[in-house]
C-alpha cells in the first residue's frame, strides 16, 4: 500500500494547465476542465479549434517520441505551449498537457517592439553624432587639436540630455533640467527662474546643443569667462510655446562677432529648422542678451503641468479589479487621462502595447484570475510611476520608481493611498526628475 496521499479525479479535473487525450482519429477523447473548455472539445470539437495539433500528434503517433515546447495558436487568440506524449497503455493515443501563455508572449511581443525603438533611436544617435562630426570638421578644418575638443564637447551635451531621457523613460524631459545639466560646471554664477515644463524626446536632444553652444560662448567670450560673471536664464509658457530670456553680466566684455562663427550657425538653425524658434541678440554694456523663442511643438504632452498638480495630464493605466472604478474616477478628477480599464492580464497588456508609453500604473498582484507579472515586466521598460497592490512577489530594493501598498483598509482607503503615492512619484520637485524612493 501506498504512503503518499491520494489522487482524486478533482487533480486531473482541476489542474492548472490542460490535460486531454487525442487518438488516431485525432478525436479528443477525454479532457479536463481548465480554463472552461466547452463539452463541445470531446470529439472532433478541439482539433478543429486548433488545427496545428494535427500534424504534430501524427509526428508523436508515427515516431513515438514526444514534443515538447511546442507554441500554437489556440482559440479566441489565445497563444498556447504544448507538450505531447504517446499514451502508455493506449496504443494509437497522445496525451497532450497545454499551458496557455498569451501573458507571456503578449510581453514578449512589447519587449520585441521596445527593442526596435531602441535600435531606431541607437540609429538617429548615430546620425546626430555624425553630423555633428561633418559639421565641426568643417568648422576647424586644419585644426585636429580644436577639431576634437569641439566634438567632445558635443557629444557629452548629448550624452548628459541622453541620461535624463533614459531615467525618464524616452517619454519626455524637463527643461529646468536639461538647463541645470549644461550648467553644472559653473554652480554659483547662475540663476534659474521658470516653470516646470517637460519638451519632447526631440525637442529636449536639440535644445541641449543649443543650450550647450550658447554656454561655450559665454564661458570663451562672456559672463562664464571670469568668477565674477553672471548668467540669469529665466522662461515662461504662453500661448504661442515657451519665452526664453539668457542674460549675461559681469563677465568678460565682448561685442557681436566680427564674422558669424559655426557655434552661431548652429544655434540659428537649429532653432529655426527644428524647434520652430528663433533667437534675437543684444550686446548690452553687461553683456550678451538673448531672447529666445520655441514653438508648441517642443512640449510634450501635459508639459504645462503646474508644480502643485503632478497628476494634471499624465496617462495612468489601471491593471486591478478593485477598486478600479473608483480609483479611476479620482484621478480623473484629478486632471488624469485613464486608459480603458482592461478585465484580465491580457488585456492590460494590450491596452499598454497600444498606448506606446505610459505615465503611470497600478497594478496588482492578479486581475482576471491571472498572474500580472508579465505585465509588470513590460511597465518596468515603459512607465515613470509604479505603484504595486499586494504583490506576491516582492519588488526588487532600490527601483525608485515604484511603491509597493498593502492592499488592505477597505476601497476607500486603497483609493487614497494609491493617489498619494503616485503624487509622490510624480512630482516634479524631486530633484532626480519624478524620482523618489521608497
Amino acid at each position: 500500500m501506498s504512503d503518499g496521499p491520494a489522487v482524486s479525479d478533482d487533480l486531473w479535473a482541476d489542474a492548472p494547465v490542460g490535460l486531454c487525450v487525442i487518438d488516431a482519429r485525432m478525436r479528443c477523447t477525454a479532457l479536463n476542465r481548465w480554463a472552461g473548455w466547452p463539452e463541445a472539445a470531446i470529439g472532433p470539437g478541439l482539433v478543429l479549434a486548433v488545427p496545428a495539433l494535427v500534424p504534430a500528434m501524427r509526428d508523436v503517433l508515427a515516431s513515438g517520441r514526444a514534443i515538447a515546447g511546442l507554441k500554437l495558436d489556440g482559440p479566441d487568440g489565445r497563444t498556447w505551449m504544448c507538450a505531447l506524449a504517446p499514451l502508455r497503455g493506449t496504443p494509437n493515443a497522445v496525451s497532450c498537457a497545454i499551458t496557455d501563455i498569451t501573458d507571456h508572449a503578449a510581453a514578449e511581443q512589447a519587449g520585441l517592439e521596445l527593442s526596435r525603438e531602441v535600435d531606431h533611436r541607437g540609429q538617429n544617435v548615430l546620425a546626430l553624432v555624425l553630423g555633428l562630426l561633418r559639421l565641426s570638421a568643417a568648422a576647424a578644418p586644419d585644426d585636429t587639436a580644436r577639431l576634437i575638443a569641439m566634438l567632445d564637447a558635443r557629444v557629452q551635451a548629448m550624452a548628459r540630455v541622453h541620461n535624463i531621457l533614459s531615467r525618464e523613460k524616452w517619454m519626455s524631459a524637463d527643461l529646468h533640467e536639461i538647463v541645470e545639466a549644461e550648467l553644472a560646471a559653473y554652480a554659483g554664477q547662475f540663476t534659474l527662474v521658470g516653470p516646470r515644463l517637460r519638451l519632447s524626446t526631440l525637442a529636449a536632444q536639440k535644445l541641449a546643443l543649443v543650450l550647450h553652444e550658447l554656454v561655450t560662448n559665454a564661458a570663451e567670450h562672456g559672463a562664464l569667462a571670469t568668477l565674477a560673471g553672471r548668467l540669469d536664464l529665466t522662461w515662461t509658457r504662453d500661448a504661442d510655446g515657451i519665452a526664453l530670456s539668457w542674460i549675461e553680466r559681469d563677465g568678460a566684455r565682448s561685442g557681436p562677432p566680427g564674422a558669424a562663427c559655426f557655434g552661431t550657425w548652429l544655434v540659428d538653425s537649429t532653432l529655426a529648422g527644428q524647434l520652430d524658434g528663433r533667437i534675437t541678440r543684444t550686446w548690452d554694456a553687461e553683456g550678451l542678451r538673448c531672447d529666445i523663442r520655441l514653438g508648441r511643438a517642443v512640449l510634450a504632452e501635459g508639459a504645462d503641468r503646474e508644480h502643485g498638480a503632478p497628476l494634471a495630464g499624465r496617462r495612468v493605466l489601471l491593471a486591478l479589479d478593485e477598486p478600479a472604478g473608483m480609483l479611476a474616477a479620482a484621478l480623473r478628477e484629478a486632471g488624469c487621462t485613464v486608459l480603458a480599464l482592461p478585465g484580465d492580464t491580457q488585456e492590460a497588456i494590450a491596452i499598454a502595447v497600444a498606448a506606446g508609453t505610459v505615465d503611470a500604473a497600478v497594478v496588482a498582484a492578479s486581475m482576471g484570475g491571472r498572474s500580472t507579472q508579465p505585465l509588470v515586466a513590460m511597465l518596468r521598460r515603459r512607465t515613470l510611476a509604479l505603484v504595486h497592490v499586494a504583490p506576491l512577489a516582492p519588488v526588487p530594493d532600490g527601483l525608485a520608481h515604484e511603491i509597493v501598498l498593502p492592499g488592505t483598509g477597505g476601497p476607500a482607503c486603497l483609493c487614497g493611498s494609491v493617489m498619494a503615492a503616485l503624487h509622490r512619484l510624480l512630482a516634479p520637485s524631486h530633484p532626480d526628475g519624478n524620482r523618489l524612493a521608497r
